[in-house]
């Protein structure tokens, strides 16, 4: 369970409920009962690299699921799974195309392809954080990051209030509740087809 400093209880339940649907959801797309909880770990460790990479890797599989639960046919999975996630011919652009994701799903999808890039193609920074990422971008090309990886409008027009540390934490939960929300959308997917 994932441990938070200066929360109130409301907030507690809230990730304790954000963790429930992230179980179900996994269990609903076939996964392994616990993966995302192993993936949340590295929240509270600060370990942003980690985080992002293995989030990445499990959407890699749960748009490969969707897909060939969507096509109906398991002759392709091998197909499928050796998709790269972006692209004109990537998983994200199937799924856009085959219309199973809204959206504001597909942008923090790109998004976090960009900053899965950021941390795979440079050993450098590995221990830097997400906030410090955005810190290198241009305003321009920081805005328009922040509003594909965050689709609820008030979320956003928070961040510029807090401070260097708090916007740490707030942009890590971001990652963390869209990719929970990301999961719910395709656990529904592949139980109503």
């Amino acid at each position: 369970m994932i441990e938070f400093d200066n929360l109130t209880f409301e907030v507690y339940r809230f990730y304790e409920k954000m963790h429930e649907v992230a179980r179900i959801s996994c269990v609903s797309i076939g996964l392994p009962e616990g993966v995302f909880d192993d993936l949340s770990d590295d929240l509270t460790e600060d370990n942003d690299w980690s985080f992002v990479l293995k989030v990445v890797g499990l959407f890699e599989v749960c748009l490969a699921k969707l897909i060939i639960k969507e096509i109906g046919s398991e002759l392709i999975y091998d197909n499928i799974v050796s998709l790269n996630l972006g692209g004109k011919s990537g998983k994200i652009s199937l799924c856009k195309n085959l219309k199973l994701l809204n959206g504001e799903r597909i942008k923090f999808l790109e998004a976090l392809i960009v900053l899965r890039n950021y941390y795979a193609h440079d050993i450098l920074n590995v221990g830097k954080t997400v906030f410090d990422y955005l810190e290198e971008l241009k305003v321009n090309e920081r805005r328009s990051w922040i509003d594909r990886i965050c689709s609820i409008n008030e979320v956003r027009k928070g961040l510029p209030s807090l401070g260097n540390e708090e916007k740490k934490r707030y942009i890590r939960n971001i990652i963390f509740c869209e990719s929970v929300m990301l999961l719910n959308d395709i656990g529904k997917r592949m139980t109503n087809n």
